[in-house]
């Protein structure tokens, strides 16, 4: 293996050794949460902006208001979802695991290093 049986579970684990197929797939669903919490960080600002404009009348403000409000718990019960589901919750437990097993030598991630982190590559 070209890991060297660094992604293994102790004693094989229940769930088998992480090839590298399977974390780049990791890899890729903490990517789509990582922009989807940085895309919510908008959600309050988006919501109040329909009070902001003028409206020609009260009812338009109301439904401009609650169309934004409905979008925003929609983003929101989308990244809960995401965040729920057993890929996630996977990749963030190997991760944990990983790191409680070598912590030494992890460098923090930085945006400015990959300019393109906040585009999503449309699947092959």
């Amino acid at each position: 293996m070209a890991d060297g049986g660094a992604n293994r579970e102790p004693n094989g684990g229940a769930n088998g050794p992480w090839d590298e197929a399977r974390i780049e797939q990791a890899m890729e669903q903490l990517k789509v949460l990582h922009v989807k919490a940085r895309m919510l960080r908008d959600t309050i600002p988006r919501m109040l902006e329909p009070l902001a404009k003028t409206h020609q009348s009260p009812d338009a403000i109301y439904g401009a208001f609650m169309k934004a409000v409905t979008d925003g718990r929609a983003e929101v019960a989308e990244f809960t979802e995401l965040m729920r589901a057993d890929a996630s919750k996977q990749a963030l437990a190997e991760a944990a695991r990983s790191r409680q097993q070598d912590p030494i030598g992890i460098k923090p991630w930085r945006h400015k290093d990959h300019p393109d982190w906040f585009k999503l590559e449309e699947k092959k």
